[in-house]
């Protein structure tokens, strides 16, 4: 009975927990294959899905390998491997992926290192670097690190990068150069 006891505290802490990190008034879907909590008194999730709508009205599914929740950091999820979708409300879809993430659902943001890629649906654009910062409701993004950039008909590389309004207007920093095909010219 005392290992039923325990499990039920497990459980019940690790709803809690969820709680904190999502405020009551959003719409979000979450689905977990197993919840556990470390000795150090983190929640730790395997199989993690968050799903919900932005407060723009777009659509986003976020899952990850692993999540954890740090007891000290309430309401940021450390993700390892996330792959994430954003669908904005004109139907452009931006699938992410990378070997970690910090996910702060408060705020709509989500920070992706190690092995990002980015790919919009719109102009079959990939974006590769190692770092990114997006911001789901507003589709604003922001690269500190080096960035590769190719579509069907070019190849652009750069130190960093902005995007904003989910990439119709995109900033390159620093020393860019672009390679352009020779089947875009007329």
């Amino acid at each position: 009975s005392l290992i039923l006891l325990g499990g039920a505290i497990i459980i019940a802490g690790g709803m809690l927990g969820l709680s904190s990190v999502f405020q009551t008034e959003d719409n979000i879907t979450i689905d977990v294959s197993s919840l556990k909590a470390t000795p150090t008194g983190s929640l730790e999730m395997t199989g993690a899905r968050y799903a919900g709508q932005t407060s723009t009205g777009g659509y986003f599914s976020i899952t990850a390998e692993r999540a954890v929740e740090n007891d000290s950091k309430k309401g940021i999820m450390h993700l390892f491997k996330p792959d994430g979708t954003l669908e904005s409300h004109d139907n452009r879809i931006t699938h992410l992926t990378s070997s970690e993430a910090f996910y702060t659902a408060d705020a709509d943001i989500i920070e992706l290192f190690g092995s990002v890629r980015v790919h919009r649906n719109v102009q079959n654009m990939t974006l590769l670097t190692e770092r990114i910062e997006a911001n789901i409701a507003t589709g604003a993004m922001q690269a500190p690190t080096s960035v590769e950039l190719t579509t069907a008909d070019m190849r652009l590389t750069s130190e960093s990068m902005q995007a904003f309004n989910h990439g119709d207007r995109i900033i390159f920093t620093g020393t860019t150069r672009a390679v352009f095909t020779t089947g875009s010219q007329p």
